[in-house]
């Protein structure tokens, strides 16, 4: 008997063979899990945007219309709107209006406002290009000019609508400044019309409040808006508030009694020839400063404030997105006259509609819708209905919205990063509310002017 024993210093084949196996198996198995856990990442985190997207888009549009209201324009007899019909409410220019592009081989008669000719898109962004079948809806839903209401709802392939409105105009004081010192931001001290039409509306507001002029067209000095008895003379608000000297005395003083304390306003105009209605008028963003020195007289500076080639109008409307993950963008644009010179594209700055000439009584010039910003890349199609576009109720009268109230559907669509074959998609509805122009004269004239009845648009 041997007193040493032999040791085994190397694995059989088979036994190689069978750990291998084992490994590679164990291998498979953490290489799908590793998988899987990527694409449900992926997959959580397109589903995080589209939901991210929908509330950012909802915040901005809030936003704007907060400052926004009903603008009737064209014919100034604004009686003749009531119970207008289709045909002739796409031949009127008023704000919000809500527009639907024409479907493939269509005509402008399927919807677009013939008055607002610049804000047609450009030919390769009427449609959003290509969208997956596997959306819901019919694919083909998107050629037809009207579509039942159920359709038209739950389809991610029919036309767009496009929402074009007005934005107030915001000024404010500060009580450090002095108007129309150099560092006075309130006022328009020595602005060019070209450097006013060159402020982009991403910037922020562009100032509104103007001292030069007041509502008599007499021309005033700077420091005139410090007197007391001159705010209503100059057509400008005057912000101050009041306090109690001692609890219970029932002294009252008032705050910065010559001056306001900083606080931001919504622009107005006073139109002293409105006694009984609403004097002070909204002050829109313009195309160009709004007191121009070429209009001095009253009359001929009321007809300015009201001249529809000077407002700056605003537009939603969705365009291809040139994102790998998204399918459509959301923008909202904004316009610019001298479009013709503009490069066409759906980045910030850059063109998507047509050039067309808008000529009026203080400017002719041509125009276009500029991109002003950015919204979403998740969304292939946007719908607006205000009280003049949507469905009649039971009455035949209008009573799902009311008359300050926008409503606005998303349809939002996102590819998978892992797997661009795999779509996420929401609809997202709400309803906004414009405050512009909520006084009680206005809402009086807007509610008699847009009727009770519904005009509809084609679907």
């Amino acid at each position: 008997m041997s007193h040493f024993r032999q040791h085994r210093r190397a694995f059989t084949l088979l036994e190689v063979v069978i750990a291998m196996g084992l490994f590679l198996m164990a291998s498979a198995a953490i290489m799908e899990s590793l998988v899987a856990t990527r694409h449900m990442v992926s997959l959580g985190a397109a589903r995080d945007q589209v939901e991210l997207d929908a509330t950012s888009v909802i915040r901005t549009m809030a936003g704007d219309l907060a400052t926004s209201g009903w603008e009737f324009v064209d014919p100034t007899d604004t009686t003749t709107y009531a119970g207008v019909t289709r045909a002739v409410d796409r031949t009127l220019r008023y704000y919000p209006m809500v527009q639907v592009p024409s479907s493939p081989g269509g005509s402008n008669a399927d919807g677009f406002n013939t008055r607002l000719p610049w804000t047609r898109l450009l030919t390769a962004y009427e449609q959003v290009p290509d969208l997956p079948t596997s959306l819901p809806g019919n694919v083909g839903d998107d050629l037809v000019a009207d579509l039942p209401e159920v359709d038209w709802q739950r389809s991610f392939h029919a036309r767009s609508t496009h929402l074009v409105f007005l934005r107030s105009a915001v000024g404010s004081w500060r009580s450090n400044q002095v108007p129309g010192s150099a560092t006075d931001e309130s006022v328009f001290n020595g602005m060019t019309d070209a450097r006013y039409q060159a402020i982009p509306p991403r910037q922020g507001q562009r100032p509104a409040l103007n001292f030069s002029t007041d509502s008599n067209g007499v021309q005033t000095g700077w420091q005139d808006w410090a007197g007391s008895d001159e705010h209503a003379r100059l057509g400008v608000l005057r912000v101050s508030g009041f306090f109690e000297a001692a609890p219970g005395s029932g002294v009252w003083s008032e705050f910065f009694p010559n001056q306001p304390y900083g606080a931001t306003l919504d622009a107005g105009w006073y139109d002293w020839t409105d006694t009984e209605e609403a004097p002070l008028k909204p002050t829109w963003e313009t195309m160009r400063l709004p007191n121009p020195s070429s209009v001095s007289d009253v009359a001929m500076r009321r007809s300015f404030m009201t001249a529809p080639e000077r407002l700056r109008e605003f537009m939603y409307v969705v365009v291809p997105s040139p994102s790998t993950l998204g399918l459509g963008r959301l923008v909202r644009a904004y316009r610019v006259p001298g479009g013709a010179t503009i490069p066409a594209g759906t980045e910030p700055g850059q063109r998507i509609s047509v050039n067309r000439d808008d000529s009026g009584a203080f400017a002719t010039e041509d125009c276009a819708m500029v991109v002003d910003s950015v919204l979403s890349d998740d969304v292939v199609r946007v719908v607006f209905d205000t009280v003049r576009t949507v469905a009649a109720g039971p009455t035949g009268n209008v009573d799902a919205l009311g008359i300050n109230q926008v409503r606005v559907r998303l349809y939002l669509a996102r590819r998978q990063l892992t797997n661009p074959d795999l779509i996420i998609y929401r609809v997202v509805e709400t309803t906004l509310g414009m405050r512009a122009r909520s006084s009680g004269g206005d809402m009086l004239r807007i509610s008699g002017t847009l009727g009770s009845t519904p005009v509809g648009i084609d679907r």
